[in-house]
């Protein structure tokens, strides 16, 4: 194969002709470096892009040396931050990439190095031979803002108060990320990909959604877990959670237990194995753990050890009730819906982000929501009064059809061919599951269901949280969490294999090693135990209706 010369124009064009690189050859790579990528390769205003820096990896196990590329996308106010991206070109290439999703408030290169989320151990997309890349998505900072003192001292949203960097953040830098990385891929390679795939998950997830819906001849397909698409209800949830946190609300660890067991003693049974797990997510119903929730209620409502206050009770029920906005917000949606019911002691799920981990800490500021309210919508970061929806109305609907991906209208991406896969987490208490489920009926109102089962597929993994991991409440025993989206995704497009309706997840321990699995099912589907069989072992169980 020729060896790459130094003959390209300063800028990438839509005729620029080069042979493909020499395989592993290090000056093919370097003469990336410098290369320029015109703005009008990049179907949305920017003043250009530019490689900063290109460099020769060497292989890792089981996959091959890539051409890492680091470069920044220049905005057009100059008061803007720079877009930087990282994109790695393979030197076994398989004519693919794969953009991949960042996650809260970004403000970190993506490096596309590493696993997919909830993806077990083994090669990686690179490792592969996809080309991947992702974004800062157009602002720099330590930390993602979403834990509490997750800056690093930095303030994570300082680039609000810049127009174009808000854009940016909310949908622009992904899609002027992909042109440019596509360009240089091209150039690169002297030949176009063949697919192109989203993944990613939570912020990365919305990213994902964002794409199919307001780009879709730009994807072949797309995988979408825990995606915040209905980004602002989260946001206005976070905040009614943090207010009645700090009116009583506030629990220690033993009364998140109680609540726990309160569900578990209504709910956890009637999926075949009574096993500290709520499988039948959709059956376990919100009356029938408020009956077993009201029996811990405390003498006269106060707070009292071994019981739950009033406040503690009104936190519990207001995370598995609706938000309500007053009005209709992008798209039709009137409210945010409830979270979960049970999982409540898993790690990163309800605690912090329905109560602090420690009373002293509740009146700082809850990282997430609560700074997002107050920066996007009241532009107030002092904010810690209640919130009223009704009194911010059109700033809410204007910052709802920015940043909200709800919009149930995906027949031009189906059209296309396109390919899309959304996995929920039942127990996510970042995330209402709910909100995810909304959005795939109304998906299915709007085309119907024939017409989306073509083309779209949502699965449900019980009982595990945001980060994708969880727990039984009687042995403390990992779930299985593990499973190959990308994988299902590609066949999908690629060879017309629609995933099935049963996926397993596997849970590994530390050293890798394959342990208990169980089904993901497809939506409303969970996985029931057959009642006979090891209950580690994912054929033990069948997929049934709630």
């Amino acid at each position: 194969m020729p060896r790459l010369r130094l003959m390209f124009p300063v800028a990438v064009g839509l005729t620029a002709c080069a042979a493909s690189p020499a395989l592993a050859d290090p000056a093919a790579c370097l003469a990336m470096e410098g290369k320029s990528v015109a703005a009008s390769l990049i179907a949305l205003p920017t003043t250009g892009a530019r490689v900063r820096e290109a460099a020769m990896r060497p292989a890792r196990p089981g996959g091959a040396p890539y051409c890492r590329l680091l470069g920044e996308i220049a905005p057009v106010d100059p008061s803007a931050p720079m877009i930087r991206f990282q994109l790695n070109l393979p030197d076994a290439w398989n004519a693919k990439v794969v953009q991949i999703g960042g996650g809260g408030l970004n403000g970190n290169v993506v490096t596309g190095e590493g696993r997919l989320r909830d993806a077990p151990p083994g090669p990686t997309p690179l490792d592969k031979g996809y080309a991947t890349f992702g974004t800062d998505s157009g602002h720099q900072t330590r930390g993602n803002g979403v834990g509490e003192g997750a800056s690093g001292g930095d303030d994570p949203r300082a680039f609000a108060a810049n127009a174009e960097a808000t854009a940016n953040y909310a949908w622009a830098s992904y899609k002027k990320t992909h042109d440019a990385a596509l360009a240089l891929t091209k150039l690169y390679y002297a030949k176009a990909p063949r697919r192109v795939y989203y993944f990613g998950g939570s912020q990365g997830g919305r990213e994902a959604m964002m794409s199919i819906q307001r780009f879709p001849d730009d994807y072949d397909g797309a995988v979408a877990t825990v995606p915040t698409s209905s980004w602002l209800g989260s946001m206005l949830a976070s905040y009614h959670h943090w207010q009645i946190q700090r009116a009583g609300g506030w629990m220690e660890a033993d009364k998140v237990r109680l609540v726990e067991k309160s569900a578990l003693d209504a709910c956890d049974a009637q999926d075949g194995a009574a096993d500290g797990v709520i499988a039948d997510y959709k059956g376990c119903t919100y009356a029938k753990p408020l009956k077993t929730l009201q029996a811990l209620r405390c003498p006269d409502g106060k707070e009292a050890g071994g019981c739950l206050s009033d406040p503690q009770i009104e936190l519990v029920k207001m995370t598995r009730s609706s938000a309500p906005y007053g009005y209709a917000i992008a798209n039709g949606e009137t409210s945010y819906t409830p979270y979960a019911t049970g999982a409540e002691t898993n790690g990163g799920g309800f605690v912090p982000n329905m109560v602090s981990g420690k009373k002293e800490d509740m009146d700082a500021l809850r990282g997430y929501g609560v700074g997002n309210i107050r920066t996007f919508i009241v532009g107030d970061p002092a904010l810690s009064g209640p919130f009223d929806p009704t009194a911010y109305r059109e700033k809410m609907i204007a910052v709802s059809k920015v940043f909200d991906m709800t919009d149930p209208n995906l027949a031009r991406f189906k059209a296309r061919g396109g390919k899309l896969i959304m996995k929920s987490n039942a127990a996510d208490y970042v995330v209402a599951p709910m909100s995810l489920w909304r959005y795939f009926e109304n998906v299915e109102k709007r085309l119907g269901k024939a017409q989306t089962a073509q083309f779209a597929r949502l699965y449900v993994a019980p009982y595990v949280g945001h980060g994708g991991s969880g727990k039984s409440f009687t042995t403390g025993a990992a779930l299985p969490d593990k499973v190959d989206l990308l994988s299902e995704l590609d066949a999908w497009v690629d060879q017309g294999k629609a995933p099935p309706d049963q996926l397993v997840l596997t849970a590994y321990d530390r050293d890798n090693k394959r342990g208990a699995s169980w089904p993901m099912c497809r939506y409303p589907q969970y996985p029931r135990y057959r009642g006979t069989g090891d209950a580690k072992a994912a054929a033990s169980y069948a997929c049934a209706n709630p």
